[in-house]
């Protein structure tokens, strides 16, 4: 019996993997759904109850691609059970109603993440409360039994339309702890017993809302399913229903079948199974021994989710025979009657299992769990008394042996050969078309040497008149290979009359030969940066006009000859206000407005800068990203701010002329939603806000660029150098 700490290991194993998972950059299936369905559940024979059937409801989510959590509604009515407990004792308490509720949350790992068959392993942990109306050795019983529950288990699911409607199978073994009891039980409670049941779930998955994910749609690897015939040897374990009086039981099985497309497969199988005895009589077994002979056909659906292996569902029908031999009288407390008995039946196979065919290799292997059940045929029946069907769980593990020769190495060795012949028609083809060029190319040459003339120099420049593009050059002028005259420096004059001989390449000459100056300034165009200069303006050796404060306005046009070098103007040359540098590296501990060692290396430089620059004003504004609270955010940008503007103090910097304002996160630079994005929003501003170092007050349109001392503007240039440098 499993314990309840090896529940929560197993639930929290399966957490800490989907964590793991919850850092995939793949997109997540984010709806919620609806899940409702059925259950037949193989009771703990102690419970004194038969197997029985109930539903189930609830909800859940996927976490992850592999990873969801589910919150489901258990409801069932056990019917009382005659037959003998494990210990060959009979129950404590006879029952006569057993009506269960559990609540259970459900932890999923998905094998297959958003494949339409995905198979799954399924652990949970939950709360059960048993109403109980029976009788035992102190006369009536009326109790209600609380149980704690964990669980765990393996299933498939498979999506049958488009918008993720799934249906769901899985067999799951089930422990209940009791936890509480009231009622007449209630002083009972460490006699009562704890249990273990396996459960079957066929439920129905509806989610809500539009798909945000597709379902990957796996095809078979193969072009063609395999085709041949099969064996498939099996071990197999049962669970026969309580009422059979026997032991769990080892048997054997076989099975003949074969795969008609890539989703469907059709068997034959039959199996034996010999039962021990459970429980005594007055130290007799109840019986010597029950043969249990099943045959049928089983219809498999399945689907390829990865190479060689399909997970499926399958639905059988069948028939079974069973002997039993010895069977002691119904006197003793069973259904069974005395002696030997024989009686058949009806047989419906449903479950699911996973397999994984041969395909190039020898021999594949499968797993399923199925519930069998058993109609007793009346006609055949001896000695059941009212008994009239059994469930017996059964779960077979074997191999799949293909018979014949395997069809994907006769279309491998035929793909070769193909390919080989595709591969020498080719080299054919290539061979011939070679050939063909050859002798065109023979052919072409004999015809151009029979049509060749005697060759000439009509203009005795000793260039060919077939090579000469110049055929009228004058006798004793140099020429180049193809007859015309030379031009040294290649500026389109000919030596003859090029009167600048060496004239640097590209440049524009006139009739002369002689490089131009187009705007008269003094600067040939080969160097003039600036070929339109106004007439009469001072340039510099590039032929440009001078900007003498380096603003970005030529002297022509600035109305602020002195403007601060290093801050931005207007078209007019006047220093602008409100201008804002970013000061990049400034940066604080976590969650703190407590400077990095980094940050005050930085600071250092920015408060020289300002030192030389006294009269210069400045805003510091602290700003941060989205995380968190915006009024946190907030708080916390203004203590950076303030954190800074204090440090530049200690480096002797003017209060008087640094402001602060925290902004928190009302005004990023880059995408909140990204790593990147989220740093880049952590920053520090300065904004200048005007003085008498260059820079215009902040709420004012003058756009003088006022007094600056040579002190001054040295300060605001080198304050900008360093907030700049990168």
């Amino acid at each position: 019996m499993l314990k309840r700490h090896s529940f929560l290991g197993a639930v929290a194993l399966f957490a800490a993997l989907g964590a793991a998972h919850a850092q995939d950059d793949e997109p997540v299936e984010k709806r919620f759904y609806f899940v409702a369905g059925g259950n037949h559940t193989e009771s703990d024979k102690q419970r004194g109850a038969d197997g029985t059937a109930g539903f189930n409801v609830g909800f859940g989510k996927r976490i992850t691609k592999r990873f969801g959590i589910e919150l489901k509604g258990i409801f069932k009515n056990f019917d009382p059970d005659r037959s003998d407990r494990a210990d060959g004792q009979p129950p404590a308490t006879e029952l006569l109603q057993y009506d269960t509720k559990a609540l259970s949350i459900d932890l999923f790992y998905h094998l297959a993440g958003y494949s339409k068959w995905d198979p799954y392993i399924v652990a949970g942990l939950g709360r059960s409360d048993a109403e109980v109306r029976g009788t035992n050795a102190d006369g009536d019983v009326q109790s209600d039994v609380d149980y704690n529950t964990g669980e765990i288990g393996v299933g498939v699911r498979n999506e049958f339309t488009e918008k993720g409607t799934a249906v769901r199978l899985d067999a799951r073994y089930r422990v209940e702890k009791v936890a509480s009891a009231t009622g007449t039980l209630s002083d009972q409670e460490d006699d009562l017993n704890d249990f273990d049941d396996i459960v079957i779930n066929f439920d129905f998955v509806i989610p809500f809302g539009a798909r945000k994910v597709d379902a990957v749609d796996r095809p078979n690897p193969e072009s063609q399913h395999d085709g041949r015939f099969y064996l498939v040897p099996t071990v197999q374990y049962s669970r026969p229903d309580g009422n059979r009086f026997g032991d769990d039981d080892i048997g054997f099985g076989l099975a003949f079948g074969k795969q008609y497309n890539d989703n469907s497969s059709i068997e034959f199988r039959v199996s034996q199974n010999d039962l021990d005895p459970q429980g005594t009589s007055n130290g007799t077994p109840l019986y010597d021994s029950w043969e249990i002979l099943s045959f049928g056909v089983d219809l498999l659906l399945h689907r390829e989710i990865y190479p060689k292996l399909q997970p499926y569902l399958l639905l059988g029908v069948g028939y079974q025979k069973n002997k039993i031999d010895n069977a002691l009288p119904a006197a003793t407390g069973t259904t069974l009657a005395a002696g030997d008995r024989k009686f058949d039946g009806y047989t419906i196979d449903y479950g699911f299992g996973v397999q994984s065919r041969g395909y190039r290799s020898l021999v594949g292997w499968r797993a399923d769990v199925r519930n069998r059940h058993v109609t007793l045929d009346r006609d055949q029946d001896e000695g059941l008394d009212s008994r009239t069907s059994f469930e017996d769980v059964i779960v077979n593990v074997g191999a799949v042996i293909p018979l014949g020769a395997n069809p994907y190495k006769r279309r491998d060795r035929e793909e070769a050969a193909k390919r080989a012949a595709e591969a020498a028609a080719e080299a054919a083809a290539a061979a011939a078309a070679a050939e063909a060029r050859r002798k065109a190319d023979a052919e072409a040459a004999a015809l151009a040497a029979a049509a060749v003339p005697e060759p000439k120099d009509s203009d005795g420049d000793n260039v060919l008149d077939e090579d000469d593009k110049c055929p009228n050059t004058p006798e004793g002028v140099t020429v180049d290979e193809t007859g015309c005259e030379l031009d040294g420096d290649n500026d389109g004059v000919k030596d003859s009359k090029d009167k600048c001989p060496n004239t640097p390449e590209g440049v524009t000459v006139d009739a002369d030969g002689c490089e131009l100056d187009s705007d008269n300034d003094g600067v040939k165009d080969s160097v003039d940066s600036c070929p339109n200069s106004p007439a009469g303006a001072e340039v510099d050796e590039k032929g440009c006009e001078r900007d003498n404060d380096n603003d970005g306005v030529v002297n022509s046009l600035d109305q602020c000859p002195n403007s601060p070098e290093g801050l931005a103007v207007d078209a007019v040359g006047c220093t602008k206000a409100a201008q804002v540098i970013i000061l990049e590296g400034v940066n604080f501990k976590t969650n703190s407005a407590e400077l990095e060692l980094n940050a005050k290396t930085i600071l250092n430089k920015t408060a020289e800068s300002l030192n030389l620059a006294p009269g210069l004003r400045v805003e510091i504004g602290g700003h941060t990203d989205w995380v968190g609270p915006a009024a946190y955010n907030k708080r916390l940008s203004n203590k950076r701010a303030e954190s800074v503007k204090s440090y530049l103090i200690s480096r002797g910097v003017s209060s008087s002329n640094l402001e602060t304002q925290g902004y928190g996160e009302s005004t990023p630079v880059a995408d909140n939603k990204t790593a990147d994005g989220r740093a880049r929003n952590r920053r520090v501003e300065l904004k200048t806000l005007g003085g008498d170092n260059g820079a215009e007050p902040a709420a004012s349109d003058d756009t003088s660029d006022g007094d600056s001392s040579a002190e001054g503007k040295e300060g605001v240039d080198e304050l900008v150098d360093v907030l700049t440098d990168e």
